[in-house]
């Protein structure tokens, strides 16, 4: 805050230059303005038009968003996409990143960067029950609900995959090192949220 102690903020200061770095990260702008329409959107309106705006540019050609914070495009395309849907803007970039979540189903009806994992089908089929209706869309959610079905573990669990991911060294100019993390009762909260939206 403006008011800390000099020494704290010469050290939150050195903190976000060193690990954090400047420029757009799209996880947090996104997080951050759904939160708003959330709250209320008539209130932030020109805020929210603002943001539509910058997503829009940050969208790549494929239709993906690039995230900083989370393991793939999944969870980034989701708020992204979601954030949209619920202002009412941009149809044609929220046609786009459905188009890329829909060809990028792998043939076992999962979805994941190197293979399906239950985290990564569990946040595309939330989204695609929340999104516009596409002529494959039905068909693509009943095939990775079989996919969560069939990794469901004895216990009723589904085992984690990557999901937060922090990027050591990208500000210093070196080789950077990635850090992630994951956790079991996420990746089923998330299987079990998507399995009861899409019933």
């Amino acid at each position: 805050a403006p008011n800390d102690p000099p020494a704290a903020l010469a050290a939150m200061t050195r903190g976000i230059t060193l690990f954090w770095g400047a420029g757009v990260d799209i996880d947090p702008l996104a997080h951050f303005f759904l939160a708003l329409a959330e709250w209320d959107r008539d209130r932030f309106a020109s805020a929210l038009a603002l943001a539509s705006t910058a997503l829009a540019q940050l969208q790549r050609a494929d239709g993906r968003w690039d995230a900083s914070w989370y393991c793939g495009p999944w969870f980034v395309g989701f708020r992204c996409l979601r954030l949209l849907h619920l202002v009412q803007a941009r149809e044609d970039v929220q046609h786009k990143g459905l188009q890329f979540l829909l060809t990028r189903q792998r043939p076992d009806g999962g979805w994941g960067e190197q293979e399906s994992t239950p985290l990564e089908t569990a946040i595309v089929l939330i989204l695609l029950r929340h999104s516009p209706h596409h002529p494959i869309r039905n068909r693509a959610i009943d095939r990775g609900r079989e996919l969560l079905l069939e990794h469901q573990a004895t216990d009723g669990s589904w085992n984690p995959s990557p999901w937060i991911k922090m990027v050591i060294g990208r500000c210093g100019g070196n080789e950077p090192r990635f850090l992630t993390w994951h956790s079991t009762t996420i990746t089923s909260a998330f299987c079990l949220q998507a399995l009861v939206h899409t019933r």
